[in-house]
This record gives C-alpha cells, sequence and structure tokens, in this order.
C-alpha cells in the first residue's frame, strides 16, 4: 500500500484493520519511515491549529490567489520565498497589522512537503470555501514543483525577509517518561527521565513506554501508540493506539484521555483506552470508576455521559457517539495494567492470544476458543530433575527430550487450546521474555508439576479428572520447534476437539 495514503487515513482516523497493520509494518521498517511519518503529523497539526485560529481562512480572503500564481510561474527557482514576499506585499497593502499572524499561515503552507500540506488543506476544507481550498492547493502544487528544498528541511529566507513563524514560547513541563522497554520511536530515541512538553506528539512504533504528569497520573504505552501532551499537568490526547491509565495518588485523580471520540475522565481508578482509526474507541476500566464523554458535534443535545465501574467497558464510533449498551470486559483483553507484568510479556503472531489476566478454567469443562491461549503461570526452582521435550517433528520417530537439573529456576507459562466439537488446528510462533528451555507435555508430568506452577484462581485438569487426550503427546497435527537466535520464540501447531491441547512452556529465569 502507498505510504502516503496510509498516512492521509490515519490522519483522518479513516484507516481499516488492514491498513493499521501495513502502515505499522511500514513504519518498522525505517528510521526514515519514521521520520516521514512525524513530519507528517506535525504538519497536519500545524493546519489544524491554524485553521482552528483563522489564520488560513484570512490568508484565503486577503490574498490575491493570480498574484501568487503569477509569482511562482515567475520565480520556479525559490517558489516557497515568492510565495511568502508576495503574501507580505498583499496583507500589507490591505492592513499591515496581519503581517505577522498570515505571515505565519503562509509558512505553514510553504514548508517543506508543500504538497503534502495542500492533500491536507484539501481535507480540511471543511472549514473553507470549495473555491478558495481548489485555489490554494493549485498555488502549494506550484509552489512543491518550482521547491528545490529537500523534505524535511525550512524554506531559506534572506536576510530582509520575514521569518514565517513568530517566536515559539518556551514550552511547559507537563510529564516525564518514567519507564521504556523495548521501546522504538518514530523520532529521535527518547531515555527514560526525558522532559515531555506541552504540544509535544510522541509516536511509539513498537515496545512499551511510562509517561507520569506532573500531578502523578501514570501511562502505559503499547506501540504502535500516537499520544500528544497537552496544556495541562494531567491530560493527554490518545491518536491512535493503545494505553492504560492509572492514578492512585489523590493529585492524579480526575485524570483525562482525550481522543477523537470520547473523553474518559478518571475518578481514581486504573482503566485502558484504545484507538483504531476508522473503527472507533473503546475504554474499559478494571479498578474504580471513570467517567465516557462523546465527542460528537453533529448534535443539538447534550453530549450524553457514561459512569463506567471495574470490569465494564463502552465504544464510541467514528462519529463520536456511544455505541450500544455498556459491556462487561472479556479476559483476553490484552491490556497491560501493570508495568511489572511488561517484561513478562509473550509476544504472539498467528492464531494465539496472550492472556495477561488468566482465564478462571481450563479444566475438562473450561476454556473454549478457535486460538492458542497462553498466560503466564508461577516462577520456581524445580526440586527435582523434569523432561521435558524440545522439539515434536511428525516426520520423526519421537521427540527430542531434555532433562532439567534439580535447582534450575524456571517461569511457567500454560499454553492451552480447545476450539470445541466442531474440532480445528492453530498455528502460532510466540516470543519468550527468555529462553525456552522446553515443554512439559506428558499428561501425568504436566499434572504432577501443577503444585509448582499452577495459579490458584484458574482450575486444571488434576488427577481426579486425568485425561490422556486433554495434553500434546505426540497426536498427529500437532508439533513444535524452538528458535530465534536467543532460543527464546516456539512456533507451534495444534489441532484439537473437544478436548484441550495442553502443555507448560518453561522459560529460564535469568541469574541474579
Amino acid at each position: 500500500m502507498d505510504p502516503n495514503t496510509l498516512i492521509q487515513a490515519y490522519l483522518d482516523d479513516g484507516l481499516t484493520d488492514a491498513q493499521f497493520a501495513a502502515l505499522s509494518a511500514w513504519l518498522a521498517q525505517s528510521e526514515a519511515n519514521r521520520e516521514a511519518f512525524v513530519q507528517a503529523a506535525n504538519l497536519d497539526s500545524d493546519i489544524r491549529r491554524e485553521l482552528a485560529q483563522g489564520e488560513l481562512s484570512r490568508f484565503l480572503d486577503e490574498v490575491d490567489i493570480n498574484a501568487l500564481q503569477y509569482a511562482m510561474q515567475q520565480s520556479p527557482e525559490d517558489s516557497s520565498a515568492a510565495l511568502l514576499s508576495i503574501t507580505d506585499a498583499e496583507i500589507n497593502a490591505q492592513n499591515p497589522k496581519n503581517d505577522l499572524t498570515l505571515s505565519r499561515a503562509a509558512g505553514v503552507l510553504t514548508r517543506a512537503g508543500v504538497e503534502f500540506a495542500g492533500q491536507r488543506l484539501r481535507r480540511h476544507a471543511v472549514v473553507l470555501s470549495l473555491a478558495a481550498a481548489v485555489a490554494l492547493a493549485f498555488v502549494i502544487v506550484v509552489a512543491f514543483i518550482g521547491s528545490d528544498n529537500e523534505p524535511g528541511q525550512p524554506t531559506a529566507q534572506t536576510p530582509d525577509q520575514p521569518a514565517p513563524h513568530a517566536e515559539a514560547p518556551t514550552p511547559t513541563t507537563v510529564a516525564t517518561l518514567t519507564a521504556t522497554h523495548n521501546a522504538q520511536w518514530a523520532k529521535a530515541s527518547l531515555a527514560s527521565g526525558s522532559a515531555l512538553h506541552s504540544g509535544q506528539r510522541l509516536t511509539l512504533t513498537a515496545g512499551f513506554a511510562e509517561i507520569t504528569t506532573n500531578d502523578g497520573a501514570v501511562a502505559i504505552l503499547e506501540g504502535p501508540c500516537t499520544v500528544e501532551l497537552l496544556d495541562n499537568d494531567n491530560a493527554l490526547h490518545l491518536h491512535a493506539g493503545k494505553l492504560v491509565g492509572i492514578c492512585e495518588t489523590e493529585s492524579s485523580k480526575g485524570f483525562i484521555v482525550r481522543s477523537p471520540h470520547m473523553d474518559v475522565i478518571d475518578l481514581g481508578t486504573r482503566f485502558g483506552v484504545t484507538v483504531q482509526p476508522g473503527v472507533g474507541v473503546t475504554a474499559s476500566v478494571f479498578e474504580g470508576e471513570v467517567e465516557v464523554i462523546e465527542s460528537a458535534t453533529d448534535r443539538t443535545d447534550s453530549p450524553r455521559k457514561v459512569a463506567l465501574a471495574a470490569g465494564e467497558q463502552v465504544q464510541a464510533n467514528t462519529n463520536g457517539k456511544l455505541a450500544g449498551a455498556v459491556a462487561q470486559i472479556q479476559p483476553d483483553h490484552g491490556y497491560i495494567t501493570r508495568w511489572d507484568t511488561v517484561q513478562h510479556r509473550v509476544d504472539v503472531q498467528g492464531q494465539a492470544r496472550y492472556f495477561i489476566e488468566p482465564p478462571a478454567n481450563i479444566g475438562p469443562d473450561g476454556l473454549t476458543a478457535p486460538n492458542i491461549i497462553v498466560f503466564r503461570e508461577k516462577a520456581a526452582a524445580l526440586d527435582q530433575p523434569i523432561d521435558v521435550w524440545v522439539d515434536l517433528n511428525p516426520t520423526a520417530d519421537k521427540p527430542t527430550i531434555d532433562t532439567l537439573p534439580a535447582g534450575t529456576k524456571v517461569v511457567s507459562y500454560m499454553v492451552h487450546f480447545r476450539p470445541g466439537k466442531a474440532g480445528g488446528s492453530a498455528e502460532a510462533t510466540l516470543t519468550f521474555p527468555g529462553k525456552v528451555l522446553g515443554l512439559a507435555t506428558k499428561y501425568k508430568r504436566l499434572v504432577a508439576t501443577n503444585r509448582l506452577f499452577a495459579l490458584d484462581s484458574v482450575i486444571y485438569v488434576d488427577e481426579a479428572n486425568l485425561d490422556f487426550n486433554y495434553f500434546i503427546d505426540g497426536q498427529p497435527g500437532d508439533s513444535f520447534e524452538i528458535t530465534g537466535e536467543e532460543q527464546n520464540m516456539l512456533w507451534i501447531k495444534l489441532s484439537a476437539a473437544d478436548h484441550s491441547d495442553q502443555a507448560r512452556v518453561l522459560v529460564e529465569v535469568p541469574a541474579d
């Protein structure tokens, strides 16, 4: 897909799921791609701000478009400077007081990437007259064709020309980047402890980051994600992606997460917000309570407000109105609700879901799902040797077996697959936070290790209902392989029906 089309759709909150995946992949390809994305987002933000202030509209109203077009044709080698020059002359002849503000407006249009500016202005033409928007787009395209500026570089100015922008005020620090984990940023890398300023826009393309506002609210970001710091010590704007808000102090209560389609106001809680461009926004509450407010503008009545309690969620569609009734949060909600769980997370690709909150039941009448389910269990030191499988290849006579000695420190992750009576298969690649030492797969061995790794909150298959059909035991259709340079990846393919395939993946705990 064309990156420009994807960026335009992203800025319009109109990305489909396929486009969102394509944009994420493009951003991950190179630093140059991420830099271009940030420049586009910042330019769009400038245009929105200037339109809101009325300066671009005044620019179109007060400047002779024909004169601008003529200037572009006469000075193609420096069309951006020509635009500024003729703009200032035209403005000064009509109203000298408009010199500074309209020069800034022109500056927005003549910076690097003016072709893109034209596209964004056409998109925001709802605040302009159609004729003016079309005329301005023509001027910008001419300026782009005649400009020698490299993308991302400011327009060159001669000493006697006014600067296109007024001097920027000193930014106000409103938050701090307090932690990161495998974070990749669209622009320059940010380190823990970095001060964050009002108006600053952050695009996290991968990994996790933790922001703490001046008032003590914590936001955990999961890439890909874009947030903007606001002129407020206890608020931010989530443009796309996912975050969790944590407000555990008195000063942090009232933390606001704005989004394109709803505002979420904390009332002393732990909550999640997901913005899916082109789909809508979901707010979920894990502890405490929040107030959700619609952001729809095409209405005559007051925006609808909804109070959400723990375990509840609500959605708003792209027109800014709440869609449907309040619903219950599903176990596989996918939010990182505590920073200390970030380092334990399993990344999944394919037909698998990682449950941050473990399911209540994986016993004989337990969870049925079309995907492989993975969740973290306990960590422990083995009190006796244990045999584990390190691969399972259907073409081999038997699996490869290794023995882990007593004293080995491991953390267990349960793999569970039970598609239901209709049966089915699933294939996935799981990336663990440490080296995969092997899988406990034989049903008797797996049940025997419940005492070390089983969670008290989960119902398991145990001696009372032991059945070999509940475990990976070399049946046709089941296979796996430990891969990756650090041996921390597991490719796995399972086939099952109403009985589940289960295994414990034992992962090495790093030495202290």
